[in-house]
């Protein structure tokens, strides 16, 4: 389970980068609670690489109580709660799960003051895209000092006015 959850995260990752909304709804069925999140991409391609996303997340966890579909050419989610018997084997490490949405929100919020919404969102993803997993969530932050980050934000602005 640890190597698919490793690899899982970094799939993840470089689909959260395409993420451009989503939908969801939380019922109950028959004494359970269950979700349907309904995903749209930036692009199709963003959209494909979600829908493998949520596949793997599929195989990695246990219990067979959630699916993937395809609604209106999106990819939904439908899964319920598996029940408190479920051995879920938990790794700790839930916080690595925050680092890209912190990021991608600090710098997006950052460009927001001189660009547009799509432009400040297109450049917290260019500024991200090509970054591994173990580049952001690397505790040293390796990946983002230096000139190289430095031009490689000032590409992302460029690209995105």
């Amino acid at each position: 389970a640890e190597s698919r959850c490793r690899g899982f995260g970094t799939m993840a990752f470089e689909a959260s980068l395409g993420w451009g909304g989503d939908r969801f709804a939380a019922v109950e069925r028959e004494g359970v609670t269950c979700v349907r999140v309904a995903f749209v991409g930036d692009t199709a391609a963003d959209e494909a690489q979600m829908t493998a996303a949520l596949e793997a997340w599929l195989e990695a966890m246990p219990g067979g109580e959630a699916r993937v579909l395809e609604v209106d050419g999106h990819p939904v989610l439908d899964a319920c709660d598996p029940g408190e018997d479920l051995d879920l084997e938990l790794t700790g490490r839930s916080e690595n799960a925050l680092y890209l949405p912190n990021l991608w929100g600090y710098l997006t919020a950052d460009a927001s003051s001189e660009l547009d919404p799509d432009g400040a969102r297109c450049y917290g993803r260019r500024a991200l895209d090509g970054l591994t997993f173990e580049e952001i969530t690397d505790p040293e932050g390796a990946s983002f000092d230096g000139a190289a980050f430095q031009d490689r934000l000032q590409k992302a602005y460029a690209a995105c006015r």
